[in-house]
């Protein structure tokens, strides 16, 4: 039998029993990520301030947090100087102590007729601060008027909104809103000068819920009014499609040959062709789908017809009739 000296076997029971112990790993710095979407807007009387916390370190580990630091202050001389604006600025008290979405509202009359420039930055709970985000200014101003009297009617195209405005400054605009049913929280539609909107991008049985607010965007300042008071509206179809034009007809040996021109529009069914004899009222001879002609074989020699047509959509309404065209079958 081997004989090993008791002080090797010692040795490689330790090793056995232990695993390799590398290099010792620095201290993590624990700084938070630098925010970068800060976002300031005047709503109404309010300045709100918007921007994501964040979830994690400069070296991407989960981030637990002190504090988010709010800075903000007014600047009216010339070129923008942060030594010079960091002593007249404030820290604006802000409960975003947990990573994702914030928002802070702060009374604007605290800055009215101002410029006012603001950064945030985020420190950790080993009290070490990110950087600072990029400026956001915002030019305070008197409260935008909000728009009132928001009424909504279905039409041929779409849905027509009318409102009245309540501000009469230079520069300013509407922005319109909207959310469907199935829709969880309203979209923006459009910005429009005007006080009227059409809507063209609805379906007939759908619900749909409008809010306008009055827009003013100047340099990078973005200010807006409170929201007009909500109006619903299901348009239905009651509308009729249009008339057909260009009616047309061709007297052949023992048949009238008709044909028009075809319809456009995307609810749009088919027509339906009338013909008067000798005078006599008018009788729905032929429903036609998506077909813009005819040939009437159920003529007599001798007589005369006068032909109109009118179109259909798939909800059934029908338009007027075209003007009629007058042959004899000789």
């Amino acid at each position: 039998m081997p004989f090993f000296p008791r002080c090797m076997l010692g040795v490689g029971v330790l090793l056995a029993g232990c695993g390799y112990v590398g290099e010792p790993l620095p201290p993590a710095l624990n700084i938070p990520r630098r925010i970068d979407d800060l976002r300031v807007m005047q709503r109404g009387d309010k300045v709100v301030v918007e921007f994501s916390v964040p979830t994690h370190s400069t070296e991407g580990m989960v981030l637990k947090l002190k504090a988010v630091e709010l800075q903000a202050g007014p600047w009216a001389k010339g070129t923008f100087n942060v030594e010079a604006w960091q002593s007249g600025a404030r820290f604006v008290e802000t409960s975003c102590m947990k990573s994702g979405f914030c928002q802070v509202a702060r009374p604007a009359a605290d800055w009215m007729g101002q410029v006012v420039y603001f950064r945030v930055r985020a420190v950790s709970s080993k009290n070490r601060p990110g950087d600072w985000s990029d400026f956001a200014m915002l030019h305070v101003v008197q409260p935008l008027g909000r728009p009132s009297g928001l009424r909504a009617e279905a039409v041929a195209q779409g849905v027509r909104l009318e409102w009245q405005a309540t501000d009469q400054r230079p520069g300013l605009n509407f922005r319109v809103f909207r959310r469907a049913a199935s829709e969880e929280k309203a979209l923006p539609l459009v910005i429009t000068a005007g006080t009227v909107y059409t809507d063209t991008t609805t379906e007939y049985g759908k619900t749909y819920e409008y809010t306008v607010e009055t827009f003013l965007k100047e340099d990078s300042s973005e200010v807006v009014s409170e929201l007009s008071s909500p109006v619903t509206i299901t348009p239905e179809d009651h509308f009729p499609p249009a008339v057909p034009t260009g009616l047309r007809v061709v007297v052949g040996p023992q048949t009238v040959e008709l044909a028009w021109n075809r319809n456009t529009e995307p609810d749009f069914r088919g027509y339906r062709l009338y013909r008067s004899e000798d005078g006599g009222d008018y009788q729905c001879i032929a429903d036609l789908l998506d077909t813009p002609s005819y040939s009437d074989s159920q003529v007599q020699q001798g007589k005369h017809y006068r032909y109109s047509v009118s179109s259909v959509d798939q909800s059934g309404n029908e338009s007027p009739r075209s003007e009629p065209v007058e042959v004899a079958v000789p």
